[in-house]
């Protein structure tokens, strides 16, 4: 197992962070982090066990497989909703209900930017979360078996 880095860089970037900037090299970290360990497919191998990931939220990047996402600073509103949703998608069984919680969470959180259930609130929501109303259902549904 080894840990890799990726940072969605910039032209100010400090000489030392320029080799974790390079996004052919993004994808096949990420490719390598979402293969089974000791698995292999088009010369990258699942070796990848730790993926450490700096400013890369605004850029669909997605890890389904992930159990833990850890912060080093305080994240909030926009960043703090896409940090939810690209982090705890479906991925097998274990996670089969976190379309749920990816609702719940980014519903409460859409509060913060807008305080009614407006078209501009639920424009958020579905945006972040489009099993949106799947989730409802469920929600619904579990709610009358109560």
């Amino acid at each position: 197992m080894r840990t890799d880095i990726i940072i969605s860089g910039n032209q100010n970037d400090r000489p030392h962070l320029k080799a974790f900037t390079d996004s052919t090299k993004h994808k096949t970290s990420i490719k390598s982090f979402k293969l089974a360990f000791g698995s292999e497919d088009k010369g990258v191998r699942g070796e990848v066990g730790i993926l450490i990931v700096n400013n890369m939220l605004l850029t669909r990047f997605n890890a389904p497989l992930e159990q833990v996402m850890y912060l080093d600073r305080v994240v909030g509103a926009y960043n703090l909703l896409q940090a939810i949703a690209r982090v705890n998608r479906i991925a097998g069984e274990d996670k089969i209900k976190c379309f749920v919680i990816d609702y719940v969470i980014v519903h409460e959180l859409a509060h913060l930017i807008e305080a009614n259930h407006t078209p501009r609130f639920w424009n958020i929501v579905r945006t972040q979360v489009p099993t949106t109303e799947k989730a409802k259902s469920w929600l619904e549904s579990a709610t009358e078996k109560g």
